[in-house]
């Protein structure tokens, strides 16, 4: 057996020495199920004085029976020693040498659980290391990615700019021919009523030259005249009874119109509320009739969301706006009647 005496007192020389330090050695002891490679903990209880009772984590246990298995060898030289004759000591206080050799044991074992500990502290740490550089990775990405957004925002800022300068000159350009075309629709339905007006005032100028030559005749007109305006009556009435059906149904789709416009305005009401929420001005896309261009209502939220966006600058109306009356004034003027 090979001498163990690295910087510790002598061992045992006699035989009383070596039977106490036989009694102290076979003091440690294993489990039931760490010799058949269970999960059990290992326990140290020696009964040196000085020397304090501690458990073992599981991934020395090997460690541990390395060590019984060197102790039972000792066992054995020292009753190989007595077997030769050498008187027996008095069983007593074990030396200092197996008091030295147990701390010597124990110190070392609570280092490797220490560098066990450490080198599982450094690869978490290497752990965190490179996800902490992951992480960098990620966030220059993202910076790339919104300085693209940045410049893509810009250049949408500057089209919508570009379609609402050009735009205003077109629509008013439309307004002006859709204004000219509406006055020569009206001014042809106007000659239409004066001259089936006139029509009419020279039939009953002649009715009334022959009715008042001839009283028969004039009798015979207004039987007549009777029986037309009879039925015209009765046509009339088919008429009304047609019309009160179809004004049933208006008033019926009228009433759905009403709910659906109060639904519509409720939720008009809630996405002003979310443009007022988001910082848009939706004032100034509204026009006199109480409707909104889509296109002034995206560039109000893009004002809002991207500030810095160029106003276009206001754009003069049109002479031919401004020299035809609206359609709205000349449904107010009374028809120009003719004798």
């Amino acid at each position: 057996m090979t001498s163990r005496t690295d910087g510790v007192s002598p061992g045992p020389e006699t035989d009383e020495e070596w039977e106490a330090a036989s009694a102290g050695l076979r003091q440690l002891a294993l489990p039931a199920g760490a010799a058949a490679g269970g999960e059990a903990e290992i326990t140290f209880r020696p009964t040196i004085p000085g020397v304090t009772g501690f458990r073992l984590s599981t991934w020395v246990r090997g460690r541990v029976a390395e060590e019984v298995e060197q102790l039972a060898e000792v066992e054995a030289a020292a009753a190989a020693s007595q077997q030769s004759g050498l008187p027996a000591l008095a069983e007593g206080r074990p030396s200092k040498w197996v008091e030295d050799l147990v701390a010597e044991r124990v110190a070392g074992m609570a280092e490797e659980e220490e560098e066990a500990a450490l080198r599982g502290l450094q690869r978490e740490a290497e752990a965190l290391l490179a996800d902490s550089q992951r992480r960098h990775c990620e966030a220059e990405a993202l910076r790339a990615e919104a300085a693209a957004f940045e410049e893509e925002a810009a250049a949408a800022r500057s089209q919508a700019a570009e379609l609402a300068r050009g735009r205003r000159p077109t629509a008013a350009a439309a307004d002006a021919e859709a204004t000219t075309a509406e006055l020569r629709a009206r001014l042809e339905a106007c000659e239409s009523d004066a001259a089936e007006l006139r029509w009419t005032i020279a039939e009953l100028q002649e009715e009334r030259r022959v009715l008042y030559r001839d009283p028969e005749k004039r009798r015979r007109w207004w039987l007549l005249k009777k029986q037309h305006l009879e039925a015209e009556l009765r046509e009339a009435r088919r008429q009304i009874t047609r019309l009160d059906a179809e004004n049933s149904a208006l008033e019926r789709q009228h009433a759905g119109a009403v709910r659906r416009r109060e639904e519509l305005q409720r939720r008009l009401s809630e996405l002003e509320a979310a443009f007022a929420a988001a910082g848009a001005d939706l004032a100034g896309t509204c026009s006199a009739d109480g409707s909104r261009d889509p296109l002034d209502v995206v560039l109000a939220l893009c004002e809002a969301l991207l500030p810095g966006v160029p106003q276009p600058a206001p754009q003069a109306s049109s002479p031919v706006t401004e020299t035809l009356p609206a359609p709205a004034e000349f449904a107010r003027r009374p028809p120009v009647r003719r004798t």
